[in-house]
């Protein structure tokens, strides 16, 4: 009986211990120092969410906590926000503090920081996986943020101005977990390098539709505007929805796609907005294909789009300082393409060659096959640029332009306009070659304009005239 009795009395000091540890170790807040130290003794796994109080100004250590159930989360005071803008001051408002633990390997939830005044370094060095969305915005105290180890997580969005130290290995793969498959979002920060997010050959798989259009968020978001020592940007991810790439408004970025061990890519959009100055291959890229590539906003005065294998849709849009374009030889088997170019107003499309009397240099080539749109508007475009356009659609078995073809060289501008008759593209129009719905051709010999269908009309030239009303 007495052996008996002392095992109940072991076996109920357990039980409380456990019920003590298990209230503890769930739907943890923590506000100090000494809750750290409780916390971290005490759990190994915490059950539910942990949550940093408004108000924390102590440095934490979470040594011996391994995993997190629930989301790691933190709301400060929304009024330091115009200390994240690029180019201010450190901000000296709140008490310096870091949070740190060398033992966590798993958050099954999301980390949502906003705001999280003073914080200047958060390590958590061997953290794996975060399954759902990583979230760190305007963290302007934010120094370094130490993640070697993280691989997999659901998204990640930083914007911390003042981040010069990231430490960070390489990036795997995304959960599943975020809508639209996966994105990384880098909003600002003061880092030189992120390319550890890029390197991987990985695929992101789209769980949405319409996840390649302009408006969607990309699976890869980098805006240069606001990441100031970003100078070039290398991505090796072997198949995706969009990537968009912003250039700063000064020296501009860099673009290297494929990185050691990309042998191919395939990328719903690429959209290049801002001064991206150079475009490159990595060295074992064999293949670059994008369905869409938008080039728009710069302030670059050529773009080389040789470093494409194949683009089906391109538009080269409102780009006022480009003079010079290029496209690789293998554009000639390029198919079912849309091209549109408008408002490069110092873009010379007067021959297919850079120089037009000593044709060695040529760096336009027309697709020989059928092709949806041609769309040229306010730019100094010439008949020389459709010569082998030309010469391939003369036969019987021409191929077609099949949607809609629309040139008007300058309309507001014509004085700098070189020459450009429309009569061997309206004979293209009476053989149906090309479009009879959809067709329009601004003719300088002689002042006139070829047909403008409905259509034409509705999408290009309303639109055009609504924006001018509004800015006058």
């Amino acid at each position: 009986m007495h052996f008996q009795s002392i095992f109940l009395t072991f076996s109920f000091l357990q039980l409380l211990f456990e019920t003590v540890q298990c209230e503890t170790c769930t739907n943890v807040t923590i506000a100090s120092a000494d809750d750290a130290t409780q916390i971290r003794k005490k759990c190994k796994t915490i059950k539910g969410w942990l949550r940093f109080s408004e108000g924390l100004n102590e440095t934490i250590n979470l040594d011996g906590v391994e995993s997190i159930n629930g989301d790691v989360t933190h709301s400060g005071d929304v009024e330091d926000y115009n200390d994240n803008v690029a180019g201010d001051q450190y901000p000296n408002r709140s008490v310096l503090f870091q949070v740190h633990s060398s033992t966590l390997n798993t958050v099954n939830g999301s980390i949502d920081f906003w705001t999280f005044n003073g914080l200047e370094e958060l390590r958590f060095p061997n953290l794996t996986r975060v399954e759902y969305g990583f979230t760190m915005l305007r963290m302007s105290y934010l120094k370094l943020l130490d993640i070697t180890k993280l691989t997999h997580l659901g998204s990640f969005n930083i914007e911390a101005t003042h981040l010069t130290t990231l430490r960070h290995e390489s990036f795997k793969g995304f959960t599943g977990t975020h809508y639209n498959g996966g994105s990384l979002s880098f909003s600002s920060a003061g880092v030189e390098s992120l390319d550890s997010w890029f390197k991987y050959p990985l695929t992101v798989q789209s769980t949405i539709q319409g996840s390649d259009s302009e408006d969607a968020p990309g699976n890869a978001e980098i805006s240069g505007y606001r990441l100031p020592n970003l100078k070039n940007i290398t991505i090796g991810w072997v198949k995706t929805d969009k990537i968009r790439i912003e250039g700063p408004d000064s020296e501009g970025i860099s673009v290297t796609f494929g990185a050691s061990e990309t042998e191919t890519m395939d990328i719903g959009l690429v959209m290049l907005q801002g001064n991206v100055t150079v475009l490159g291959r990595g060295p074992v890229l064999e293949e670059l294909v994008a369905g869409r590539l938008i080039v728009e906003y710069g302030s670059q005065e050529e773009l080389d789009l040789s470093v494409f294998d194949k683009v089906t849709d391109l538009e080269v849009r409102d780009n006022f300082e480009l003079q010079y374009i290029r496209l690789p030889p293998s554009a000639v088997d390029w198919e079912d393409v849309s091209l549109l170019m408008s408002s490069n107003s110092k873009l010379m499309l007067t021959s297919e060659y850079r120089d037009a009397e000593n044709k060695t240099d040529r760096f336009w080539y027309w697709p020989k096959g059928d092709m949806r749109l041609i769309q040229l508007h306010y730019m100094q475009v010439g008949n020389d640029f459709f010569s082998s356009f030309l010469q391939g659609r003369n036969s019987s078995n021409a191929s077609k332009v099949l949607e809609g073809f629309s040139v008007a060289p300058k309309w507001f501008s014509e004085e700098d306009q070189p020459h450009f008759d429309c009569t061997p593209f309206d004979a293209l129009r009476d053989q149906s070659v090309l479009p009879r719905e959809g067709y329009r051709c601004r003719d300088y010999t002689s002042g006139s304009l070829s047909t403008a269908s409905p259509v034409i009309w509705t999408i290009f030239v309303i639109p055009l005239l609504m924006g001018l009303i509004l800015i006058f």
